[in-house]
């Protein structure tokens, strides 16, 4: 991106990125953060635009931030499946990934559980992220939109 100030220019040392697409965001942003994770407490449809540039293959991907509050000595099983997903090569896996605050990150099979243990004497809220998988825009450019939906399925002993 260049600048004019009158006749003179000044030239801008790195890109400026813009793409369209026929996505909104949902009604949860801004949850990209842990400090403004969503409650879940019932079903909750999300996007994702994702762009991977050809130019110094700059990416942008969001990453939807959630919490769920689960009493004493029970689990929590949260169920994502993604809306627009094809089954193909990989079966069942989906385009996201799920990651408990402080864990690593797990790949999401189509309508599988994620579980979600509080081994304390105390209700705590446990928060966690979804992803999209950024292997699935292959070479060197690209553009798609994920739909999902994440949803609290039980809480159990």
């Amino acid at each position: 991106l260049d600048k004019w100030r009158g006749t003179e220019r000044f030239e801008g040392k790195s890109y400026g990125y813009g793409y369209s697409s026929e996505s909104i965001k949902d009604e949860y942003e801004p949850n990209d953060i842990k400090s403004e994770a969503i409650f879940l407490e019932y079903d909750r449809k999300c996007t994702f635009p994702c762009v991977k540039y050809k130019t110094n293959n700059e990416e942008k991907f969001d990453t939807d931030w959630f919490y769920v509050v689960v009493p004493p000595l029970r689990t929590a099983d949260i169920v994502i499946t993604q809306d627009n997903h094809i089954e193909g090569s990989n079966g069942t896996v989906t385009n996201l990934r799920f990651q408990i605050s402080g864990g690593e990150s797990t790949v999401v099979k189509q309508a599988e559980e994620k579980t979600i243990v509080n081994t304390s004497y105390e209700t705590q809220k446990f928060y966690f992220a979804i992803f999209p998988d950024k292997t699935i825009i292959g070479g060197d450019c690209g553009a798609t939109v994920i739909e999902y939906t994440v949803s609290l399925g039980r809480i159990r002993k």
